[in-house]
């Protein structure tokens, strides 16, 4: 009884841990999105700058894009489940999703995959049954700036092994 009494009681200890990081994250997400207009206001704090009136860009060719406003969203919101490489996770890796998809439906996705797949979308119900019929968490209350954001750094990944300059949203990245 002994034995078991301690298993109980490890088990409920990674429970509790499970749940304040669970709980943790949660609010790091909320206030980050929260914060993020006055971040894209403050492009200089994420190694972002200003061409000119018009344009502006985040990253550098040398960085790799890991200064990009977006790759920050990335870290925080997807790559739990998703790599920016060919890997499988939980879900797809998202290395060039960009190439394969519209950015209108990759919005889509992000802000609802399970109305897509309830409303039998071709592309995500075969996501869905390709992957166990695992349902992508929603991310509804993301703000239309971090979800251009975010996708725009997508396609940033999508192309820059060519090396080429994306102009999306008015977001310049190289």
């Amino acid at each position: 009884m002994g034995k078991e009494w301690q298993k109980v009681k490890l088990a409920i200890a990674l429970l509790a841990i499970a749940i304040m990081i669970l709980l943790g994250l949660t609010s790091h997400i909320f206030i980050y999105w929260q914060e993020l207009p006055t971040l894209l206001a403050d492009k200089q704090s994420f190694g972002c700058g200003v061409v000119s009136d018009e344009d502006s860009f985040c990253g550098t060719p040398n960085d790799g894009l890991s200064e990009h406003l977006g790759h920050h969203l990335f870290e925080q919101n997807c790559q739990f489940c998703h790599s920016t490489t060919d890997e499988i996770i939980i879900g797809p890796g998202l290395r060039n999703v960009a190439l394969r998809l519209d950015t209108s439906l990759i919005k889509k996705m992000i802000r609802n995959y399970t109305n897509l797949v309830e409303a039998k979308h071709p592309y995500a119900t075969k996501l869905f049954l390709k992957y166990n019929e695992t349902v992508m968490t929603s991310f509804e209350g993301m703000p239309d700036d971090s979800l251009n954001v975010l996708v725009d750094y997508l396609v940033a990944l999508a192309k820059q092994s060519k090396g080429d300059l994306i102009y999306h949203n008015s977001l310049k990245i190289r």
